[in-house]
């Protein structure tokens, strides 16, 4: 490069003064010593060329490399600042699950805000698969119990009472609960899928549960509807939170064949926890309550 740069500098032709010292015939001292002078000259120049040259060159890299740095730090400043402005509701959730289970900030997620959120804390758990003796109090043929265990688990626990200001945070906006000063009303949709769930267990025992029984036309396309409309919520909360949980394969004793262990082990949310928080007197604020005093106010408005 920097013989390039010395070989563009230097002149294409030697100077008229020169070549007329080389080719005139031997002279006295004085015309060797002006000689050697206008070489001296010359070749002072040309170094003096390349030393600028070079001390521009690195010159405009130092100012490219600083550039550069200014520019990165700009970069990063930004986005330390756009994580800053990101809305609270939006905000990835950073509470570590409760019994020190490893947590990686990588599968942060960002959360619509609920007023439940403060009721979340996170257990391991290992799912029963459900076949022989590995069974839970909600399966089984339907009898007392299995229906209790149902009932319990949502029957009256999925609706609360929220102050306006958390209201006003919610991203669907929801109704004032009349007669409450500063009283909303909103439902937790674990309650109302788990309420879906046991409408289509309930199907599938008419004998017991007599769904269809003494229903006219109308009610009987309501009913259906209903199903239909159940099935297919489950069907959106299973592909909107698409548990990517794993299962594995493993050696049947007995059968001594390869099957796919539904012993799983997930993270989840603590149900019983949530619903201790749903149920305190200070939010708990049932479907039917809210019905009465919709009727209430109904009914005093009218002539």
């Amino acid at each position: 490069m920097f013989s390039q740069a010395r070989k563009s500098l230097w002149p294409q032709e030697t100077p008229v003064a020169y070549e007329s010292l080389r080719g005139a015939a031997p002279s006295d001292h004085k015309d060797d010593v002006k000689i050697e002078t206008v070489a001296a000259e010359f070749n002072a120049q040309a170094v003096s060329r390349d030393m600028r040259t070079t001390v521009f060159r690195l010159r405009m890299a130092t100012a490219v490399l600083s550039s550069l740095v200014v520019f990165m730090s700009l970069c990063w400043i930004s986005r330390e600042v756009s994580v800053l402005r990101v809305p609270v509701a939006t905000q990835p959730a950073v509470s570590e699950p409760s019994g020190g289970l490893p947590y990686s900030t990588l599968t942060k997620t960002p959360e619509i805000f609920s007023p439940a959120n403060v009721a979340t804390e996170w257990k391991e758990v290992v799912f029963h698969n459900n076949f022989r003796q590995d069974r839970t109090k909600w399966q089984g043929p339907p009898n007392d119990d299995v229906d209790k265990a149902w009932e319990e688990s949502y029957l009256g626990v999925g609706v609360i009472k929220i102050p306006k200001s958390d209201a006003d945070r919610l991203p669907n906006q929801t109704l004032p609960i009349p007669g409450e000063d500063d009283g909303y009303i909103v439902g937790v949709e674990v309650f109302h899928q788990l309420h879906c769930l046991d409408l289509l267990r309930r199907h599938l025992y008419p004998d017991r549960y007599h769904n269809e029984k003494g229903m006219n036309a109308q009610q009987l396309k309501e009913y259906w509807i209903h199903l239909e409309h159940c099935i297919d919520n489950l069907r959106q909360t299973i592909m909107c939170y698409s548990d990517v949980s794993t299962i594995p394969w493993k050696i049947h004793e007995k059968a001594h064949r390869e099957f796919p262990d539904a012993h799983t082990t997930h993270v989840c949310r603590d149900f019983d926890t949530l619903k201790e928080w749903m149920l305190d007197p200070v939010r708990h604020f049932p479907q039917e309550k809210y019905q009465l005093r919709v009727d209430a106010l109904r009914a005093g408005a009218e002539p």
